[in-house]
């Protein structure tokens, strides 16, 4: 994830095939966008962030890449509330986010050596119990998107927004 980032950042544009039709600049939105829902808390309540949630499976597995002080951050209440990469110096808690955008991103999960799992069909595992806020909050980044690329690579958010209503 991170070559394929470097790579981006210096105008290469990333393999389609792995992460879809993306320019290189439109491929770094993308991530920052995910990995800044990844290291935010969208509930009303002091929570840990999805980045410090990952899924059982990965978290046993790669425990050393993914090791970080717990800390439950303050609720949600506005745009300013968000966290990026360049606001987060913990190591592990930038792993945990750089692992989410991977594994909502690119064609296969890295740390499995079973069958592919295209992108949709994982984002839909690993979303489908998240809070609404924070998905809200990803399908309004997702506007600025472009559409051959959401339409390539993307669920619809709404989909699993309306199982909330």
């Amino acid at each position: 994830m991170e070559t394929v980032i470097d790579r981006a950042i210096g105008g290469h544009d990333p393999d389609n095939r792995i992460w879809g039709p993306l320019s290189a600049s439109e491929f770094l939105i993308v991530v920052h966008d995910v990995t800044t829902w990844a290291l935010s808390n969208f509930q009303c309540f002091h929570a840990r962030p999805e980045a410090e949630d990952l899924p059982t499976g990965v978290r046993i597995a790669a425990d050393f890449y993914f090791t970080m002080m717990p800390r439950h951050l303050p609720t949600f209440a506005s745009e300013s509330d968000v966290r990026t990469l360049r606001k987060t110096a913990e190591p592990g808690l930038r792993a945990a986010a750089l692992w989410w955008a991977e594994a909502l991103l690119g064609k296969q999960e890295s740390y499995k050596m079973v069958e592919t799992v295209h992108p949709p069909a994982r984002q839909w595992r690993l979303l489908k119990r998240r809070p609404p806020t924070g998905l809200y909050w990803l399908l309004q980044q997702m506007n600025a998107w472009p559409r051959r690329y959401i339409n390539k690579q993307c669920i619809d958010l709404g989909s699993i927004l309306s199982l909330y209503h």
